[in-house]
């Protein structure tokens, strides 16, 4: 609880304007949480990736990190405090091994909320989010990450269920890659076979007309067809995976 309530506490830095008054706020804020928070993180993750840990208490880590997760999101909206950059292997190792984390009891929605998406993809999403933030905000930290994170974004992407609760992470996923193809670092996708894996694997897959949609078209067909005709679909596979293939268009 007390995690969640500073995470909400925070979150509107991420859209406040960077001035002086809230950088100072925030860095006071960091002052008092950033050993204990990032001690939790990693404690949480170590819990999650022991195979013994009880079912209970790897979904509370499993929540604990997605509030962390966020959080550390939060506070780093304006500029990378010096403690957090002394301390980004341990942050990233923890980013990666979510995104390689697989726990069947984890990955599964609330039965009474089949849609909604399970904790640990919502703690992958938010690890997808902060790896975007670095790869667009702070680059000359993250380049020595950059590959390896990319790779763990695709491998994970590639094995998720093509389901509306996996849909908000697919987005992410998707997100960072065209982010990454569309920066300086586009030589990652510059092998021939590279593209092809993307157009194949991500692509054409995220395009697919499925029988969720179809049963969205049933349902409200002139609001889908508008909504898909007027470009108002940011939040789709199908438009995500638009966008992935502008980004590499600009480069290949």
């Amino acid at each position: 609880i007390i995690l969640s309530i500073l995470q909400r506490l925070t979150r509107p830095y991420r859209s406040l304007p960077d001035n002086l008054v809230h950088r100072q706020e925030i860095q006071h804020i960091t002052n008092q949480l950033q050993e204990p928070v990032m001690a939790l993180l990693l404690g949480a993750m170590t819990s999650l990736t022991t195979a013994s840990t009880d079912p209970a208490t790897r979904l509370l880590h499993c929540r604990c990190a997605h509030q962390i997760v966020k959080l550390l999101i939060n506070v780093s909206s304006f500029d990378l405090c010096q403690y957090f950059s002394d301390n980004l292997e341990h942050w990233m190792g923890a980013l990666r091994a979510a995104f390689s984390l697989r726990a069947p009891e984890l990955a599964a929605s609330p039965q009474h909320l089949p849609d909604s998406p399970s904790p640990l993809h919502r703690l992958q999403r938010a690890a997808c989010d902060t790896a975007s933030m670095f790869a667009t905000k702070y680059e000359d930290d993250f380049t020595d990450h950059l590959g390896p994170i990319t790779q763990d974004i695709w491998q994970l992407l590639t094995q998720l269920p093509m389901a509306r609760s996996t849909d908000p992470l697919a987005i992410s996923c998707i997100g960072f890659l065209s982010s990454v193809a569309g920066s300086v670092h586009h030589q990652l996708f510059s092998n021939p076979d590279t593209l092809k894996q993307v157009c194949e694997s991500i692509v054409v897959p995220n395009m697919y007309f499925r029988d969720l949609d179809e049963e969205a078209f049933d349902m409200a067909g002139v609001e889908y067809v508008q909504r898909e005709m007027e470009g108002n679909n940011d939040a789709t596979r199908r438009h995500s995976a638009t966008e992935l293939v502008g980004a590499l268009r600009r480069n290949y």
